[in-house]
């Protein structure tokens, strides 16, 4: 899913390089494999910056602001697999609302009615 830079700092780029390479040393910090090396599936690992703002994590930072925030104590350097693990329920919350969404814009809110008639009661 790609990045919508509105909600981040705009030192996120510079912020999000020093966590993967410097703080955690270019590897996933939850399973420790390497970044750009190959995985058991054949992907090539590319470590990313993810926001520890699932449930009961302790940033809340977007909700509050509207903002993703550059703390370095409400983020972690994790591969593909591991992020996505960590933000599954988001995933799943979001698709419900999208099928919710759409079910609904495919109901009209009242009946049509051609231009002589009346609705019954």
């Amino acid at each position: 899913m790609p990045i919508d830079y509105s909600f981040y700092p705009p030192y996120w780029k510079q912020f999000s390089l020093y966590i993967r390479k410097e703080r955690a040393g270019d590897r996933c910090e939850e399973c420790g494999i390497q970044n750009g090396v190959e995985n058991e599936r054949g992907s090539i690992v590319v470590l990313t910056v993810a926001h520890m703002d699932w449930e009961n994590g302790p940033c809340d930072c977007k909700q509050r602001t509207g903002m993703k925030c550059a703390r370095p104590d409400h983020v972690l350097a994790l591969c593909q697999a591991d992020h996505l693990k960590r933000d599954i329920p988001k995933h799943i919350a979001r698709r419900q609302r999208t099928l919710a969404n759409q079910k609904d814009a495919e109901r009209p809110l009242l009946p049509q009615i051609g231009e002589n008639e009346c609705l019954q009661t």
